[in-house]
């Protein structure tokens, strides 16, 4: 049984260890811990609540109402945005037009996203959902929306960049600016994180899509340094060194242990032996 469980966990691992899938789990995370997502997300459940489209205000009362819809918004975007992420990143990797693959990955969320409703309307509601002809029907509304929305997603995230890349403060604020507003700007430590950047603050932690070389190339300006392949630390968030078994690591103020590379201990010791 354990044989089984370990074989198991290995072909798992090395599935999810391929660039594509990461990536699409990692955007996933990214939108699901976005507090600011979650506030307009919940608006739109409620418009939809409230208006009952696609005949839902003369079928459900107000209660199902908001199931449904919930139930539809979250399955239904989240799988989308996997799906879109998963396949335009497999399609930039096989060196295809970035343009022409996010127009692929918004087409084909669609079909999913079709079978998720009918299911849900079917099997979970169940309402009416006819024969094929009535399936191609929903088909049609769900590639409208789903590019529609697709397309609206890949705009925001276009602009987001622009306002990261372009700044007039230096390299300094280059990367500091790409903090969410509500982490603010005093910065603690950063980890890097397959094609992301989780980047810590005093106020909390969050995601940021950068390359780890890159990130550490726009913090020069700020007192720290680079203590292993994957991790920068402040300064002023250094509370300590400590060693265990052989291995040393830095504590930060916030109470995390970072782990020190062989090649830079004695660097690391240089400046922090406090």
């Amino acid at each position: 049984m354990t044989q089984r469980n370990l074989k198991y966990m290995n072909s798992t691992q090395k599935f999810a260890d391929q660039q594509p899938l990461q990536f699409a789990l990692r955007e996933v995370q990214s939108i699901f811990q976005n507090y600011r997502f979650w506030l307009g997300f919940s608006a739109i459940v409620i418009i939809l609540t409230i208006a009952g489209p696609f005949g839902t205000l003369q079928t459900l009362n107000h209660a199902e109402r908001l199931v449904y819809w919930a139930l539809h918004a979250v399955l239904t975007f989240f799988t989308g945005l996997f799906v879109a992420v998963f396949i335009i990143s497999s399609l930039k990797n096989l060196g295809m037009n970035l343009q022409i693959a996010k127009s692929i990955g918004a087409f084909s969320v669609g079909f999913p996203v079709s079978i998720i409703v009918w299911c849900l309307n079917k099997y979970g509601f169940s309402l009416d959902m006819g024969g094929f002809p009535q399936y191609l029907k929903l088909l049609g509304y769900c590639l409208g929306i789903s590019v529609s929305i697709s397309l609206l997603y890949f705009l925001i995230n276009n602009d987001t960049d622009e306002e990261n890349i372009t700044s007039e403060e230096g390299s300094e604020a280059m990367f500091l600016n790409r903090l969410p507003k509500h982490l603010g700007r005093n910065l603690l430590y950063i980890t890097s994180q397959d094609h992301y950047i989780k980047a810590t603050t005093e106020l909390g932690s969050d995601l940021i899509l950068l390359r780890f070389s890159d990130a550490v190339s726009e913090l020069q300006k700020i007192f720290g340094m680079q203590i292993h392949r994957s991790h920068w630390v402040a300064d002023h968030a250094v509370e300590k060194l400590i060693k265990k078994n052989a291995s040393l690591f830095v504590l930060t103020t916030d109470g995390k242990e970072l782990p020190v590379s062989r090649s830079r201990a004695k660097l690391v010791r240089q400046r922090y032996n406090v």
